[in-house]
């Protein structure tokens, strides 16, 4: 596995951190959403839903791509005496 460069691993935390604040914010909004009369409304806010989903799923991806990339960087330093 190619250790992501320091620019990559940069926009991945970035990328990973600012998801996941949009994701918070959007699940709020769906749990906040209002009719026109003002009322809260359970059903209403599918499309806010959606956003929110996709925008922790590319939180959790961004995050486990460096997560993973961390914890195997040094199975690939090991210089074996027989090789």
């Amino acid at each position: 596995m190619n250790h992501p460069s320091k620019i990559l691993r940069t926009f991945l935390i970035a990328l990973s951190a600012t998801s996941a604040l949009f994701a918070l914010w959007k699940f709020y909004l769906f749990v906040q959403f209002k009719n026109a009369a003002g009322q809260f409304d359970p059903q209403g806010g599918t499309r806010i839903l959606w956003l929110a989903i996709a925008a922790a799923l590319i939180a959790c991806a961004a995050a486990a791509y460096l997560f993973f990339s961390a914890v195997n960087h040094d199975k690939e330093d090991v210089i074996h005496i027989t090789s």
